[in-house]
């Protein structure tokens, strides 16, 4: 079904673009398994190679020694180094991290560690202000190093180390939440999760009709909008899922 939408949303902008669409079988696996189709939608590759993964990783489920040495090496070698090299002026040559922890599979791997793991309130607390400095550390540093035209990417990236860090934080404040308001917080995740893959699907459509609408360009709209306009954007997103959820035909490409 995730396919069924995959395509449907591309016809759709080549459509609203008046660009050709090509939906031969090879046009389809290469635009597929090469992003060409559009760029937000790499993630279903990097998804598909760690459900490859799950089978091995359930092996070791029980050995958590395991998977805290999987997550130290990941942050070294995904996360540290590459940016220490960075700084320093020195080609990180790829080859050197771990295959183990190759492409996006320190997050499983961290997710089930905090999930499994039994955390102290020390530890817990280190792991919160980690977390706070790492975001502060690519907001305010990204902030600094960027010009008028031009983004930095020095703190940027999905397994730097600022983003590893929060994003451990952020999942272990939600497993705690739960602990403590575990009805309500999990009835509210559900209603939220059950809309997440149609948000991906369409946000950068909705994105693109609300820049048309209004200039986001000037400002002080466009520092507004680098803020505030991610949550703007994913509640409105919820909203239109949501209501598609519930119109027969229509929530078939929001699965």
């Amino acid at each position: 079904m995730g396919g069924v939408s995959f395509l449907y949303f591309y016809v759709l902008r080549q459509y609203l673009n008046n660009e050709p669409i090509q939906i031969g079988i090879a046009e389809v696996v290469d635009g597929i398994i090469n992003n060409k189709y559009l760029s937000i939608y790499w993630f279903f590759i990097s998804l598909f190679a760690i459900y490859l993964c799950i089978p091995v990783l359930s092996k070791i489920s029980d050995k958590m020694t395991t998977f805290k040495y999987i997550i130290i090496i990941g942050i070294l070698f995904r996360g540290c180094i590459p940016f220490i090299f960075n700084i320093v002026g020195i080609h990180y040559n790829n080859d050197l991290t771990p295959p183990v922890v190759e492409g996006f599979l320190i997050y499983p791997c961290v997710g089930y560690y905090l999930a499994n793991y039994s955390f102290s309130r020390k530890q817990t607390s280190i792991i919160y202000l980690a977390g706070a400095i790492g975001w502060a550390i690519q907001l305010l540093g990204t902030l600094l190093l960027s010009t008028e035209n031009t983004v930095n990417q020095l703190f940027k990236g999905y397994t730097n180390f600022p983003c590893i860090l929060y994003s451990m934080a952020v999942f272990l404040l939600f497993k705690n939440l739960n602990s403590c308001f575990k009805d309500r917080l999990l009835k509210a995740v559900n209603l939220i999760s059950n809309t997440t893959f149609g948000i991906y699907l369409i946000h950068m459509y909705i994105s693109s009709l609300i820049g048309n609408v209004i200039n986001l360009n000037g400002e002080p709209l466009r520092r507004i909008w680098a803020f505030f306009g991610p949550l703007v954007l994913f509640v409105i997103c919820f909203f239109i899922v949501f209501i598609m959820k519930h119109i027969p035909i229509l929530r078939r490409l929001v699965p």
